[in-house]
């Protein structure tokens, strides 16, 4: 080392030589200052993680609702579900009507408020203008039997009352006043008697030709 280092480092051990130790107070005040700064540290770092906690949790949020229709998922096999606990509805695309029948004709009419095409090629399925319309559902499933394909549909707990009240008012009358058309489209795909109130809040639509026709009415297209 050369000379003034030396010197340099010789005052300074001088220096540490004659400094007092801290007094007590001085040295607790000291601990004291340094536990608050390792709290604060570890309270600012609580608060960065419960941050990016929440963050997290908002993303994975994000991600699984997906595109489409909120509170709704698909399922492999044709059908379409709300998820359990989601007060999100399932939108139809295409509503549904369930309209008391009047009398059928066996001539072809146009669509109008009070009647509608029957199934028949030649037919007319006349209306009292006492019915329901549904545009979304708990829950829709395509599926084949036989004749084609079958639309099941479970209805939200509003439309399970209208539809109990509504088939129990059916269930007593005589043909046809006991029928219901199911209207989809501009078109009557069933016209059913009722013979007992439904108070499941479940109905089974058939008259589907094929599975696309059944899906459109729940997706909009065929799957």
């Amino acid at each position: 080392m050369n000379e003034p280092g030396e010197l340099i480092a010789s005052a300074l051990r001088e220096i540490a030589d004659q400094a007092a130790a801290p007094r007590p107070m001085a040295d607790a005040a000291w601990r004291a200052g340094h536990r608050r700064r390792h709290l604060s540290v570890i309270a600012t770092s609580a608060v960065i993680a419960a941050a990016a906690i929440t963050i997290a949790v908002a993303g994975l949020l994000s991600t699984t609702a997906g595109p489409g229709r909120p509170g709704a998922h698909r399922q492999g096999g044709g059908s379409i579900v709300a998820d359990p606990g989601s007060p999100a509805p399932v939108l139809l695309h295409t509503p549904i009507q369930f309209e008391q029948v009047a009398w059928i004709s066996d001539k072809r009419c146009a669509a109008g408020a009070d009647q509608m095409p029957g199934t028949a090629p030649a037919s007319c399925v006349h209306l009292t203008g006492t019915g329901m319309t549904i545009t979304s559902v708990a829950s829709a499933r395509v599926q084949r039997v036989a004749g084609g394909y079958q639309l099941n549909l479970r209805l939200s707990q509003a439309d399970s009352r209208v539809f109990a009240a509504l088939t129990r008012e059916l269930a007593g009358l005589h043909s046809p006043h006991n029928q219901f058309a199911v209207i989809a489209g501009g078109r009557v795909l069933a016209s059913p008697a009722v013979e007992s109130p439904i108070t499941a809040g479940r109905a089974a639509i058939t008259g589907f030709t094929s599975r696309a026709q059944a899906d459109r009415i729940v997706w909009g297209t065929a799957r």
